[in-house]
């Protein structure tokens, strides 16, 4: 019999379509332990962590929580049961509280009455958010608050009340160090407090830390679940969840540099986040942005898409001052915009190639009707280009990986002839494998004589795959590194503003 606060799986199956999720899992998860999920993009962990968390249905199979069959999983029964998730993706509501989030269906009212007791649910939230070191006003509303502070809200959600089964999917993707080893202490706690504590993570360190067993997914089976320090080979476990090339993560390639596609010239920004920045991206090049969290690196791209406002400085664009107010003035001068937060790109009830043409659309109207056959044919030439290898293209974009998400986003801005791309931390959430199909679309767009500015909090991803990198430091420019004459240590020294001794 399995032991109490245990969940047990037998014969999973889930389907999409055609396309099987989860194939004939078997697997027992048990008090006081924590169990790090791993495998590419599409694998199939985020849908096994939903499936216990009782958000996903099942087609077959059996599950079994504190030695009692459950015939249909919840996420309401879910949570009475005591589990609980923190999903890879927002499920906030934006226009509520971080208090009223954290506290959502559990919320604390006045005797014999419906009325909320504010005060009370406020001190709840408050040693809630305490407990995990969040310093985020309880009072704030979800929807002025950054991404990171966002992720920090769902998983202080999941640690309410001490749950006997957390899930925590990719928990620290948007989080800085500090907010990290914060969360990964509270994880040991929970373990320490007899919880059973689920993991899914892409962070290799992370998983040397807290692992207990590793469990590897891949074309949603289960191909390795082991001990941690049962594993004979740390290099094979790697190459179990990556593939045999994961070593090989940056595959730069060089292209002709050419004309000044781009010139930033002493730009800053009405919030005060860049001051007098100036740089320019030539055809045919990446170039990197590095920096600490907060040093201005996402704002130099929100202003050169319009998304920020600048208070000073020029932008020309082929020699041609570009006035850029609005994300439309950028879309009109060739500049395409990845976003840090993939989910954001994408319109969720649409199926891969609806999101992949949306913006492409006027280029089919024919007497006011759309060409539907002529849409579909160009989106599936441009994920062939692509490489992006999806078994159903027509399922919602939802349901597809990250990774495959990913790519689309990019491929979209592909279809506009966008000229300059702006990508903020565009592989952040992937997997390895993912990451290289990234970086070989970076490639192919660098090699059609466009221009990419990279902007990453991934030091080595810089050093792999620009040509040159400028470092940022308390919203300025503070150094520029060649490729070949600059390492991931020296980057980082600059980050803290230490320009004379790298």
């Amino acid at each position: 019999m399995p032991s109490a606060n245990t969940i047990r799986l037998q014969n999973i199956f889930k389907y999409y379509g055609d396309h099987t999720v989860l194939n004939n899992i078997n697997i027992e998860f048990k008090q006081g332990q924590i169990y790090c999920i791993l495998g590419e993009n599409g694998a199939g962990k985020s849908t096994l962590a939903k499936v216990i968390a009782g958000i996903v249905s099942i087609d077959s199979g059996n599950i079994t929580i504190k030695n009692k069959q459950i015939h249909k999983l919840s996420s309401s029964l879910a949570a009475k049961l005591g589990i609980k998730i923190a999903c890879q993706e927002n499920f906030l509501f934006e226009n509520l509280t971080v208090t009223e989030n954290i506290l959502i269906n559990n919320e604390f009212t006045f005797s014999n009455s419906c009325i909320l007791n504010n005060k009370r649910n406020n001190k709840k939230a408050r040693e809630i958010l305490d407990s995990l070191h969040i310093n985020i006003n309880e009072k704030k509303l979800i929807r002025d608050l950054s991404l990171p502070e966002c992720k920090l809200i769902e998983i202080a959600r999941s640690f309410y009340d001490n749950p006997d089964i957390l899930i925590l999917d990719e928990p620290t993707a948007p989080l800085g160090i500090t907010e990290t080893e914060n969360i990964i202490t509270s994880i040991f706690e929970a373990k320490n407090r007899g919880s059973c504590v689920i993991y899914i993570t892409h962070m290799i360190q992370e998983v040397s830390q807290i692992a207990d067993q590793i469990i590897i997914m891949n074309s949603g089976s289960i191909v390795i679940n082991k001990k941690y320090s049962k594993l004979d080979s740390k290099d094979y476990f790697l190459r179990s969840m990556a593939g045999e090339d994961y070593l090989n993560r940056y595959p730069k390639t060089k292209a002709q540099k050419g004309r000044p596609l781009l010139q930033v010239k002493n730009i800053s920004s009405k919030n005060g986040a860049v001051k007098n920045a100036s740089f320019t991206l030539q055809s045919g090049e990446i170039l990197g942005l590095a920096g600490l969290q907060g040093a201005g690196k996402s704002t130099i791209a929100k202003m050169l898409f319009g998304l920020e406002e600048a208070i000073a400085g020029k932008t020309l664009i082929d020699g041609e001052d570009i006035n850029i107010c609005q994300p439309r003035h950028g879309i009109e001068n060739g500049i395409a915009y990845v976003g840090d937060d993939t989910l954001k790109g994408i319109f969720p009830s649409l199926n891969l190639i609806e999101n992949i043409m949306m913006m492409s659309y006027n280029r089919f109207l024919k007497k006011g009707f759309l060409d539907s056959e002529a849409i579909s044919i160009e989106a599936r030439e441009s994920m062939h280009y692509f490489h992006m290898n999806v078994q159903d293209p027509t399922i919602k974009i939802s349901k597809q990986s990250i990774g495959t998400i990913q790519k689309s986003n990019i491929c979209r801005w592909a279809l506009l002839d966008s000229k300059i791309y702006l990508m903020d931390d565009p592989t952040k959430s992937l997997d390895i494998p993912s990451k290289v199909e990234i970086y070989n679309l970076m490639n192919r767009i660098a090699h059609s004589d466009s221009g990419i500015l990279l902007i990453s909090s991934d030091i080595s991803e810089l050093v792999g795959m620009c040509d040159r990198i400028l470092v940022m430091f308390k919203g300025e420019i503070i150094k520029e590194f060649k490729s070949g004459e600059s390492c991931s240590k020296d980057i980082l020294n600059c980050s803290f503003g230490n320009i004379h001794n790298p």
